[in-house]
């Protein structure tokens, strides 16, 4: 007779018990995944963050919690959206008084998305700034040539995950000079998807902070 040790089901074989994966087994794989751990990690964040004390649940007890499965998808969309900074994104929720339950409503990630465009052009900037240099070494290239390595869809998808700012791209005489070079119908869709209108009025309006943005780029051979 061969016995699970977790859910005491019995088999008259070996076979049998090694086909064998109860709901138990699954919750402990799970919670040993790389997801599930990461899952218990920003948990363990919202609650210290929310009550402003040391959180003493330990990963048993989160396992058989229902924040269990709420943080496994929250933490399975973030992947999705490609969304690092979890300590910033859930520093945003607690702000607004969001409760885990919806955080993995597209709604959220709008709201979350232009929490970061209104951050002040040197934030912009300095996040930016982090991510080409990051991708930078990643492709193993000067920092000065980084706008060369990235094709124009590249920066598109940076800049709708929030990782690059026009503030960087038209603050950057790199960039300025590589977007001189689009052909008219790449410039128009590169446009439109940055919504170049909007930046354009907020340039206007913030020389102070165009001119931060500038001097931060030639600082860091952007």
């Amino acid at each position: 007779m061969f016995t699970c040790p977790l859910c005491h089901t019995e088999y008259q074989t070996k076979r049998g018990i090694d086909n064998h994966t109860c709901k138990e087994q699954q919750r402990i794989d799970k919670l040993q995944s790389t997801i599930g751990m990461t899952s218990y990690r920003l948990f363990i964040m919202w609650r210290e963050l929310k009550y402003k004390k040391k959180c003493s649940v330990d990963k048993e007890q989160f396992s058989h919690s229902k924040y269990f499965k709420i943080f496994y998808d929250i933490v399975v969309k973030l992947k999705y959206l490609e969304i690092d900074n979890h300590k910033e994104f859930i520093q945003y929720m607690v702000a607004i008084s969001m409760e885990p339950v919806m955080w993995t409503d597209t709604r959220i990630y709008n709201l979350y998305y232009n929490h970061i465009d209104s951050l002040s052009p040197e934030e912009q900037c300095n996040r930016g700034i982090e991510t080409l240099l990051e991708l930078a070494e990643y492709v193993n290239c000067d920092a000065s040539e980084i706008f060369d390595k990235l094709s124009t869809g590249d920066i598109i998808h940076l800049i709708k995950k929030r990782k690059l700012s026009p503030w960087v791209l038209f603050g950057s005489d790199k960039f300025k000079n590589k977007y001189a070079e689009y052909n008219p119908e790449i410039r128009k869709n590169f446009n439109k998807n940055i919504k170049l209108q909007f930046w354009i009025e907020s340039f206007k309006n913030n020389p102070a902070g165009a001119i931060l943005v500038q001097q931060a780029l030639k600082k860091a051979n952007l």
